[in-house]
């Protein structure tokens, strides 16, 4: 695990950026897992500046999804990603996908797409303040695939934003499974801001474990956690490097 800490979220997302055009340039056929929420947000401001022909052979898988929500709905992550991502970079419908939140479908069929693309070369990934990534939430099985989640209280405070109110946050989502992300050849995780510093001084300094679902990545061969100051604050050391 590589940690690397920076004085803002923009230097955060121009790195990122530069991880994502050279995971496009080096792979024939692409395959990239999208995160959304805030935190992401200017990662996908600063890449539409970039040459369209760069994601002209890329498929999106994006990580989760919720339940009961149509996707022109202006609170679905579809909408999220046709709004700041998808318009701009001119990806068709056949190269995006979204896990399936049909109740007809057997979720796993998400990784069974995947599969079929030659899995995912690069993720990108947030952190929840509980510890989770992607929606899954403390407690999830380290062998779970794409599943249907009831999403914690926390997570849908933090994604209360988007909505009228809590109340009308959606209680469950699908998304991918912790081996699902497991699987994908490189991860990037990002942590920004002071609300993110105690999950961060866990993920780093604790051993994995299943209430803290992000504690999975120690076990991966390829991953980048990306801090700015504020979520770095809690940890006892000043890290940078490589940590095992």
């Amino acid at each position: 695990m590589k940690v690397q800490i920076f004085d803002n979220k923009e230097a955060i997302f121009t790195a990122c950026v530069e991880i994502l055009k050279e995971t496009l340039r080096e792979h024939p056929s692409p395959v990239i897992g999208l995160p959304t929420g805030n935190t992401f947000i200017p990662f996908y401001h600063q890449l539409k500046s970039l040459d369209k022909a760069l994601f002209s052979s890329m498929t999106s898988f994006n990580l989760d999804e919720y339940c009961g929500l149509d996707r022109d709905h202006p609170a679905s992550f579809y909408a999220y990603m046709k709004r700041l991502f998808f318009d701009k970079s001119g990806l068709r419908e056949d190269q995006i996908y979204f896990p399936p939140t049909d109740r007809t479908m057997d979720p796993q069929i998400y990784d069974a797409w995947i599969d079929q693309k030659g899995g995912l070369d690069l993720v990108f990934m947030g952190l929840g303040q509980n510890g989770h990534i992607a929606f899954n939430e403390p407690g999830t099985a380290w062998t779970s695939k794409t599943h249907r989640v009831l999403l914690d209280e926390q997570t849908r405070r933090d994604n209360q934003a988007a909505f009228e109110s809590l109340e009308a946050v959606p209680k469950e989502a699908v998304t991918m499974g912790l081996t699902t992300l497991m699987q994908a050849r490189k991860v990037c995780l990002v942590a920004i801001g002071e609300a993110k510093a105690q999950a961060v001084k866990k993920l780093i300094e604790e051993p994995p474990h299943e209430n803290l679902p992000a504690s999975i990545l120690k076990q991966h061969a390829c991953v980048t956690i990306y801090l700015d100051q504020s979520a770095a604050t809690a940890l006892e050391e000043p890290y940078g490097g490589q940590i095992s």
